[in-house]
């Protein structure tokens, strides 16, 4: 891989094993010395040969240099394969409301990314709508935090209404709600490029990929021993990408593991480290359409009809 730039931000990792020491963690597989990829729970598994480069933005939260949302760019079709971040409540504090600060990415070239401040335009596909992969919402503490959600590189063009108004719309909320109920939420959204045969133009002329789906995968984690497995749990939502007008959150449900296999992608990859091998398989297998907490938390109506 080649790494062009990593910001790297102050964190601490819980660590808890399942029949095991708290002092005893699973030790993880370094990687190597030049990729230098953080050991943070809400990263999936990166690869040196697959044409992706991972980055970071930091942000600044109470004084402190703190990570705000990691990403796996696609130089290709110009479309972050995967964003992934932790998400609190003290992240969702704040009143800095939607910046609409439309811009480009320090950390890539323009030519490197989307260019889409006057919106998308259409190419072969209509027009499409400038979807987040990180919610603005999820970034309310301070304007920077906020204005980095509305960079290129958290971008996909996607379907508006029925779609990123709706259902995509509805899951967010509930992974802010998941985090409010917990410590830390953990979290990895992503599109699904392959397969995909349309595009919109970005302001400079550039092809954008429309992906052919979009997907959620989330580890909430307490201090609580006696939440989830050993203080985890994890759930999976996969949609293909068209219109819901009449919508279950839950339908979409699956487990870690059953993502990880549709998609071919290896989630969490730190989080045998931080939860003990044992207990981070018996999270990634769980089903969460047999956990209540997942449908009860902070009152989130999940049906729509």
């Amino acid at each position: 891989m080649n790494i062009r730039k990593i910001l790297f931000a102050i964190s601490t990792v819980a660590v808890v094993s399942c029949g095991g020491s708290k002092d005893e963690p699973v030790k993880p597989t370094p990687e190597p010395a030049e990729v230098k990829i953080p050991a943070w729970i809400e990263l999936p598994a990166t690869s040196a040969t697959d044409g992706y480069d991972f980055f970071t933005h930091s942000a600044q939260y109470e004084g402190k240099t703190v990570r705000s949302w990691s990403f796996y760019w696609d130089y290709t079709n110009f479309v972050a394969q995967w964003v992934a971040y932790p998400q609190t409540r003290n992240y969702q504090k704040g009143d800095a409301g939607r910046t609409e600060a439309w811009g480009l990415d320090p950390l890539l070239a323009r030519n490197q990314q989307p260019v889409i401040i006057k919106g998308f335009q259409a190419g072969s596909d209509t027009w499409k709508s400038r979807g987040h992969q990180i919610a603005s919402a999820d970034r309310q503490y301070s304007n920077q935090m906020n204005a980095q959600t509305y960079y290129g590189t958290n971008m996909t063009p996607q379907i508006n209404d029925n779609f990123n108004g709706g259902v995509w719309a509805e899951l967010e909320k509930g992974v802010r709600a998941w985090a409010t109920g917990c410590d830390t939420a953990y979290v990895v959204t992503g599109c699904v490029t392959k397969g995909a045969s349309t595009y919109v133009l970005d302001n400079d002329g550039k092809h954008i990929t429309v992906p052919t789906g979009y997907y959620k995968a989330v580890v909430c984690y307490s201090k609580d021993e006696t939440f989830g497995i050993n203080g985890y749990m994890g759930a999976a939502f996969y949609f293909e990408h068209k219109e819901y007008p009449k919508y279950s959150i839950k339908v979409h449900a699956m487990s870690i593991d059953d993502l990880e296999e549709q998609l071919g992608i290896d989630f969490f990859v730190n989080l045998p480290a931080a939860a003990g091998g044992a207990c981070a398989a018996q999270v990634e297998a769980q089903d969460p359409t047999t956990v209540d907490w997942w449908w009860t938390s902070n009152n989130v109506t999940w049906v729509k009809q």
